[in-house]
């Protein structure tokens, strides 16, 4: 009950696992605002959020290419998930290459999200990163889109 008051003088209305954190990304490296594809990234995943009666409690962006594994942004929100421990947050990106664009750098994020707590959602594919063939499909789909 204590957390819980916490959270709600910072805030941040977290409710068990209702609750999203979006994250976008576009190739743009040297821009510092908010590119269109950004914005209709974003746009998507809070269709889908509201979709399925999740909360969004946050959203991180960045501009620049999915081959780098350290970017502000992606950063920012990873930091997000240790500092407010959410239970069980679910983290939307539009489609998993908004993450990354290579197959290593997706799986490392990947799996901070997860170690996090957060489970990994798309409007766009069903991340089933749990048996081995969504696994093999995941893991193949930076280097498709």
């Amino acid at each position: 009950m204590q957390n819980r008051e916490a959270r709600k003088e910072k805030g941040l209305n977290m409710i068990a696992s209702k609750n999203a954190i979006i994250y976008s990304r576009a190739a743009g490296a040297g821009v510092a605002r908010k590119s269109d594809a950004i914005v209709s990234q974003e746009e998507r995943c809070r269709e889908y959020a509201l979709q399925r009666g999740y909360n969004v409690v946050a959203e991180f962006w960045d501009l620049g290419s999915g081959t780098i594994e350290r970017r502000p942004g992606l950063d920012d929100m990873l930091d997000f998930l240790v500092e407010h421990r959410i239970d069980a947050p679910v983290v939307i990106v539009d489609c998993p290459s908004r993450l990354a664009r290579d197959v290593a750098t997706y799986t490392k994020i990947r799996n901070a999200i997860v170690d996090r707590g957060a489970i990994l959602k798309s409007p766009s594919f069903t991340v089933d990163g749990k048996t081995a063939g969504g696994a093999l499909v995941e893991s193949l789909l930076p280097r498709l889109q």
